[in-house]
């Protein structure tokens, strides 16, 4: 339940597994619709009704719609893009003091926040493997293929790991007060 324009309204969206690197996340959905209906190159607001014929005809998009999509996408881009420069800027950092992040076969544990593991994955495989993945559902799965393993709220996820990446997981379990996970064999 949401207000657009005053109106009290329902807001039916579909749940996806990972979202776009460049949507912002919101949690507060006020403030999501808001941000939804704020853009003036949408083609219709408002709800929609049971058995409204489907219009036949082209939809004209003024002049005006179409500058403000294009601002709009040139924003998206523009935001993608300094997200993309400043995981690339995080992903030399080796630091024990996290509770999500991605551990190297080398033993580099490089943080990041709940949810942005995917998106860490993509910045990975393309700066240090050269790879192109954005074809790629999961990219956390092609880096998890390649080696690495995950961190997830203070939880690795991995069966077979390095001798660097189980030093490593040692050391984080002693300085966080965990357990050692059981599963792990070391290749």
């Amino acid at each position: 339940m949401a207000e657009v324009n005053g109106y009290p309204v329902i807001v039916l969206w579909t749940k996806v597994r990972v979202p776009p690197p460049w949507l912002t996340i919101r949690r507060n959905r006020q403030q999501a619709v808001d941000d939804f209906v704020r853009y003036r190159w949408l083609e219709h607001r408002g709800g929609h009704m049971f058995a409204i014929p489907k219009r036949k005809e082209k939809v004209e998009v003024s002049d005006e719609q179409l500058a403000a999509r294009e601002r709009f996408e040139q924003e998206q881009e523009d935001k993608y893009q300094r997200d993309y420069d400043e995981v690339v800027g995080k992903i030399d950092i080796n630091s024990l003091d996290t509770q999500n992040g991605w551990l190297s076969p080398t033993g580099q544990l490089i943080p990041c926040q709940y949810m942005e593991h995917d998106f860490f994955a993509l910045v990975i495989l393309s700066e240090r493997y050269k790879a192109k993945s954005e074809t790629v559902i999961t990219r956390g799965d092609v880096l998890i293929k390649r080696g690495w393993v995950k961190l997830q709220l203070n939880e690795w996820v991995a069966d077979q790991v390095t001798q660097d990446q189980y030093d490593i997981i040692w050391d984080y379990t002693q300085k966080h007060g965990l357990k050692m996970p059981s599963q792990l064999e070391v290749e």
